[in-house]
């Protein structure tokens, strides 16, 4: 386990309490003084990593709230969060787009040509 060092990647993922939406928040370690990491985003971190208790992974606590851990970026969390960012983008336009009669034939045509519909609709 080692300390930050300036030019490090870091990432921060929430998940909602009451959904299943998770947000990533990434930034740069820009500077350093002898405890603290401050990222570009303004928010400053305790360099010394702490085994996270639930997940097992080091990470690095932000200052004044211990229980907020930030990671070091890996390229399986930068896909990670891409794939959330167009789930997310994908239930976004579902739920904001009223669709009509030929909106629903044509979605309907579409999983009957690609055989996906449910086997009970005639």
């Amino acid at each position: 386990m080692e300390l930050l060092k300036i030019g490090d990647k870091v990432y921060n993922k929430k998940s909602q309490q009451w959904g299943n939406n998770v947000y990533y928040q990434f930034s740069t370690v820009e500077r350093l003084t002898k405890t603290q990491a401050v990222l570009s985003c303004g928010t400053k971190l305790v360099n010394e990593p702490k085994l996270d208790y639930y997940s097992k992974a080091i990470g690095y606590p932000t200052y004044g709230d211990s229980w907020n851990k930030w990671h070091i970026q890996t390229p399986e969390i930068l896909e990670e969060a891409k794939i959330e960012k167009e789930r997310q983008t994908i239930v976004r336009w579902f739920d904001n787009r009223k669709f009509s009669e030929e909106d629903k034939r044509i979605v309907y045509t579409k999983f009957k040509e690609l055989n996906i519909l449910d086997s009970d609709v005639p």
